[in-house]
């Protein structure tokens, strides 16, 4: 009687630590897998209550008020620092919160596309065309581009991006506001997961010699760099400037033309430069995030899209 008491109690006792979880153990480090989810689990709660907030304030009438909590709903997910594509559960999450704020601000039934998403807490901003909007137009000949990715593929200042002002492609939003705290968002495309960042030129030294300064991110990943400098130095004209640039940087000195403008096609990335009056601007440009970016514009204008 004694040894059968005791049998089961052995099992019992060994069935109870078996279901003991692994990650609940005294002294157990989390794995990078169970780190990062936990944080997407923090970055989508915090998110979810702007969310909740926006829509109290919607539903009380305050819709000012609530355009800004849909703002820090959305603006948690890009200013996390985490990939967004590179997560299925945030991706999704923030896929289904953009409709979630497009169908409360604008219901069903109003006769606008489902697709066609509004720019949440700045539609009434105006925001004059930009670098992007001439870089969209812009066509290099596959033939030039081959050319010149080719010549350039070896040159040592042709295989990272350049950083200007301590300012770099693929870096986060969270990275430039510490940099910049006075940065500020000027344009938000929830529909292409796509912000504007404008940093105000006079409020730093380390931006002397700078007229206009803006960061576009996509998935919270700074893709194009756009800087206008000042007037103060006289160029020649373009050429004279992209030699100097060129120079400044260790980059390649012979870029290509298009139209008014120059061209440094290299292996991960790009660069433009053109005269506006007598001041230069230049865009330093992530090809494969640019050409991300440019499909899901075209996509949303596609009658594909189109939901009754």
């Amino acid at each position: 009687m004694v040894m059968v008491c005791s049998c089961v109690l052995f099992v019992w006792s060994n069935t109870a630590i078996g279901q003991i979880p692994t990650s609940g153990l005294p002294g157990r480090v989390p794995t990078e897998v169970e780190k990062a989810n936990e944080r997407v689990s923090k970055v989508i709660a915090i998110a979810e209550e702007h969310f909740r907030r926006g829509k109290q304030n919607l539903d009380d009438n305050r819709r000012a008020a609530a355009r800004d909590e849909f703002d820090q709903a959305v603006d948690t997910i890009l200013e996390s620092g985490l990939d967004i594509r590179a997560n299925q559960r945030l991706q999704n999450f923030y896929t289904e919160l953009v409709e979630r704020i497009y169908r409360e601000e604008v219901p069903i039934g109003h006769g606008h596309r489902i697709n066609q998403i509004p720019k949440v807490g700045f539609s009434e901003q105006k925001f004059a065309p930009g670098p992007l909007d001439e870089l969209s137009k812009l066509i290099i000949e596959p033939t030039t581009r081959e050319s010149f990715e080719v010549r350039n593929r070896n040159n040592s200042g042709c295989q990272k991006p350049p950083s200007l002002r301590s300012l770099f492609l693929g870096m986060t939003i969270a990275q430039l506001r510490s940099l910049y705290p006075r940065a500020q968002s000027i344009v938000r495309r929830n529909e292409l997961s796509e912000l504007v960042v404008s940093i105000p030129a006079g409020s730093d030294v380390r931006l002397k010699g700078i007229h206009t300064l803006r960061a576009f991110f996509l998935d919270g990943k700074l893709f194009l760099l756009s800087i206008k400098y000042a007037d103060q130095i006289e160029w020649t004209g373009v050429d004279q400037f992209v030699a100097q640039f060129s120079g400044a940087l260790g980059m390649p000195t012979r870029w290509s033309n298009s139209g008014a403008a120059r061209i440094l096609a290299c292996k991960s990335f790009f660069v433009h430069a053109k005269m506006i009056a007598r001041s230069p601007e230049v865009g330093i440009v992530d090809s494969a995030a640019f050409a991300e970016r440019n499909a899901r514009e075209a996509s949303l204008k596609s009658p594909a899209t189109f939901r009754p």
